[in-house]
């Protein structure tokens, strides 16, 4: 079971790397401008905003864990490690939400799938 959590994080975190590597910028059909990249990471405000953003979701997904809402938890679990994205792989979000994400699907796992895994 560890395993396999491991095995689904690893593969998050890839299709994460995948999709940034393929599309640093979106182009419009038809249109020859191109939007402009994210905020730079030395803007703190910006960073406030977005760590703020990924705690909401850290919080929502305890929430719905309690609820014993396993699809919401899980989609805001997935919306944490996406904002956590923003600041990098070593970054302590993105540890964080790699560690809840394993946890999540090793205590949904053990619990036969219909269970209510331990809160991340």
């Amino acid at each position: 079971a560890r395993i396999a959590a491991g095995a689904a994080a690893s593969a998050l975190v890839n299709a994460r790397r995948s999709t940034l590597a393929e599309s640093p910028s979106v182009s419009v059909p038809g249109v020859d401008e191109r939007l402009p990249p994210p905020a730079k990471l030395d803007d703190p405000e910006y960073n406030a905003a977005v760590l703020e953003q990924w705690r909401e979701h850290v919080r929502q997904a305890r929430e719905a864990w309690q609820r014993k809402d396993m699809p919401a938890a899980e989609a805001q679990l997935k919306q944490a490690l996406e904002a956590a994205g923003h600041f990098g792989g070593s970054s302590a979000p993105m540890a964080t939400s790699l560690l809840n994400m394993a946890q999540f699907y090793r205590r949904a796992n053990r619990q036969g799938g219909g269970g209510a895994p331990a809160p991340p």
